[in-house]
C-alpha cells in the first residue's frame, strides 16, 4: 500500500519553467526536494504531523530564505521561486 512507498517524484513543464518535487522516507523522517520556477510562488502544505518541526534548508521555515509566509493555522507555507530541501518528521 501507499504506506510502503519509500520515494516518489515529478516534474511538470510549466511555461514558466520546470515543477519539480521529489521525496524519500528515511525511517520517520520524510525528506523532499522542490523547485520553483523564476517568478513564481507555490503554497505547499508539509507531510506529517508536526508541523512546528518542518524544516526548509536546514531551518526553521520562518527563518529560511525563499519562505515568503507560514501559516501555522492552515498548516501551509508560501514558497518563492528557488530550489529547496525539506524535511517533516
Amino acid at each position: 500500500g501507499a504506506g510502503d512507498l519509500e520515494r516518489v517524484g515529478a516534474t511538470f513543464h510549466s511555461p514558466y519553467g520546470p515543477i519539480r518535487l521529489a521525496w524519500d522516507r528515511s525511517g520517520q523522517v520524510i525528506h523532499g526536494e522542490i523547485t520553483v520556477p523564476v517568478g513564481c510562488t507555490a503554497t505547499w502544505t508539509p507531510p506529517g504531523s508536526d508541523f512546528a518541526a518542518v524544516r526548509v534548508n536546514g531551518q526553521r521555515p520562518d527563518e529560511a530564505l525563499g519562505v515568503l509566509e507560514v501559516d501555522p493555522l492552515r498548516r501551509t507555507l508560501l514558497l518563492g521561486s528557488g530550489q529547496y530541501r525539506v524535511a517533516c518528521p
